[in-house]
């Protein structure tokens, strides 16, 4: 099972943004000008975010559960910082392991060293050996093999599926459906893609980014540049 990102259908473009703002003025262009370019630059710099979140984007995501559940605090963190009046810019439904028996396991390309001075994290410079990295994978295909062998023989027993995934690892895959602005899709892939988040997730990021930038092209440069002052 590979990290991957589709992007299944999105609303909105540069333009959307601009006609936004535009709007309180009972104005509403058709074409994007030089004025309007900077216009977006204005109100990624100034913080006015909500012209930003008329475009949205819906992604279908796969990757194993410990990949998901860092995704998901940014579900759970959009709406929970939104004051008083819950601003509901995104939506997640993932797959159920209440009704799908699980098959496939999350496999790493390659064992990351541990960093000496930091207590998360991974080296991607310096590589465990050729050696240390073939015992690594022995032992975490023993563990998934005798964790899938306890959840198939619990399911033959009359188990049920919500509690036969009690023995399924992080490492199993998962997918989810997940709509959201494009206000939370920059503030996801700038924090993802730092060189401190987990490497796993930085795939996850990139992939969306790759996806989200030739449709919003302004935009992205504005809100990237502020995300990152």
């Amino acid at each position: 099972m590979s990290l991957s990102v589709e992007l299944v259908g999105h609303m909105g473009t540069d333009l959307t943004v601009v006609n936004a703002a535009r709007v309180s003025l009972d104005k509403h262009v058709s074409e994007l000008t030089e004025a309007d370019r900077k216009l977006i630059g204005f109100l990624a710099k100034h913080k006015h975010s909500s012209p930003f979140r008329h475009v949205m984007f819906q992604f279908r995501m796969k990757a194993p559960e410990f990949i998901a559940r860092q995704a998901f605090k940014h579900a759970v963190g959009i709406n929970a910082t939104s004051g008083e009046f819950q601003n509901q810019s995104d939506s997640w439904n993932e797959l159920s392991m209440r009704y799908v028996t699980m098959k496939n396991m999350y496999i790493p390309r390659i064992w990351r060293k541990a960093p000496e001075e930091k207590r998360q994290g991974s080296s991607l410079t310096e590589t465990l050996d050729e050696n240390t990295q073939k015992k690594c994978m022995e032992i975490y295909q023993h563990a998934t093999d005798m964790a899938m062998c306890a959840y198939s023989d619990l399911l033959k027993l009359g188990v049920a599926r919500e509690m036969a995934r009690m023995v399924l690892p992080l490492s199993v895959e998962t997918s989810w459906y997940w709509t959201m602005s494009l206000q939370a899709v920059v503030h996801f892939v700038k924090l993802r893609k730092a060189p401190e988040a987990q490497f796993e997730i930085q795939e996850l990021a990139t992939q969306m980014e790759k996806l989200v930038l030739p449709l919003v092209p302004y935009s992205w440069a504005a809100l990237m540049a502020e995300e990152s002052a």
